[in-house]
């Protein structure tokens, strides 16, 4: 939770990048400390012959997958303030790590892997054993792979459908075109920088899951206003706009092509991952629609955004907003 351009997640995933994406081979320092991702640093029990075969596979995988290209063997990630990795190669087997906050191992496994046409079959040789609030933790046994550069994908075979509703941006996924969310819904691999995601590549047998995103053009637009404090309430976020500028817009998509009242939309081509930048529907009539566009500000009411805030305050203009621009629900898919 793939996924995700991305919405102002994957802003916020590309903003930490290096950190979650840039994989490091895992070793353990003398002072028992497990450095699988960076920043991640995790004690560790080398004491535990179970851990000591957990350390050692996880290297085993790296070496096997280093210079591998279109294969889905790899690294993947799923972040949350409590989250996953999963590292696998067809020969050297799988790792499933539960971590808290890259600081600890709740629990982990790891085994064999059984790879065919259409699934990625884990054979655990060491299972989850913990129950973690009340919920006994396991391992997914059948996997599903796919890409949409620049992410690739593992899903779990019993959440391929809401994988697709995510693609598309359809239900609570919708969010993933707001300020949202400090989590991946999905386990996710960053395999390149120069693409922008066009289609899901996924096997034949799962296409039917994938939902189509909802995408339109904007037709007219409104005249632009500076607002202070337009909340924005979700149900995977609540945020406040302290200071931003709403421009109306006319779309020619409506409640005929599945568009409902404040679903978030993004802008298509150029803008698709511009930070700090939403659309969201105020009113829909069967086959037209009115949205805002939300977009940050700087004190002198103009309409930029940080570039890299972690790094520095340069601000970068956005773009004009045109007619005949392109609209989707997709927080993965530019098109």
């Amino acid at each position: 939770m793939l996924f995700t351009s991305i919405s102002l997640r994957v802003a916020r995933v590309v903003l930490v990048t290096v950190a979650i994406f840039a994989v490091t081979k895992g070793q353990v320092s003398e002072s028992r400390y497990w450095y699988p991702i960076e920043p991640f640093r995790i004690e560790v029990d080398t004491k535990n012959p179970e851990v000591r075969e957990l350390l050692e596979r996880w290297d085993r995988i790296g070496n096997e997958t280093q210079g591998l290209t279109n294969s889905s063997a790899g690294m993947y990630v799923k972040s949350g303030y409590n989250g996953w990795l999963l590292r696998w190669a067809p020969q050297a087997g799988f790792v499933y790590v539960y971590h808290s906050e890259g600081l600890s191992i709740i629990d982990f496994s790891y085994g064999k892997v059984e790879v065919t046409s259409s699934e990625i079959r884990f054979i655990p040789e060491r299972d989850m054993r913990e129950t973690f609030r009340n919920r006994k933790l396991s391992t997914p046994l059948i996997w599903v792979a796919a890409k949409s550069p620049p992410l690739k994908f593992m899903i779990p075979q019993e959440e391929i459908k809401n994988f697709g509703e995510f693609i598309a941006g359809l239900r609570d996924y919708n969010d993933f075109n707001g300020p949202c969310c400090e989590f991946d819904p999905f386990f996710v691999s960053k395999v390149s920088t120069d693409e922008l995601a066009q289609g899901v590549s996924i096997p034949d047998e799962y296409q039917r899951f994938m939902r189509r995103p909802i995408t339109g053009r904007i037709v007219s637009i409104g005249k632009r206003r500076i607002v202070r404090g337009y909340w924005m309430h979700r149900n995977l976020f609540g945020n406040l706009f302290q200071e931003s500028s709403l421009t109306p817009i006319a779309i020619d998509i409506g409640r005929i092509h599945g568009l409902r009242k404040n679903m978030l939309l993004r802008f298509a081509g150029e803008q698709f991952n511009l930070r700090e930048q939403y659309i969201q529907i105020t009113s829909v009539r069967r086959q037209t629609a009115v949205a805002v566009v939300i977009r940050s500000i700087d004190k002198h009411n103009h309409e930029n955004y940080l570039d890299n805030p972690i790094e520095s305050d340069k601000r970068i203009s956005y773009p004009p907003i045109r007619a005949g621009m392109r609209v989707t629900t997709s927080p993965i898919l530019n098109n």
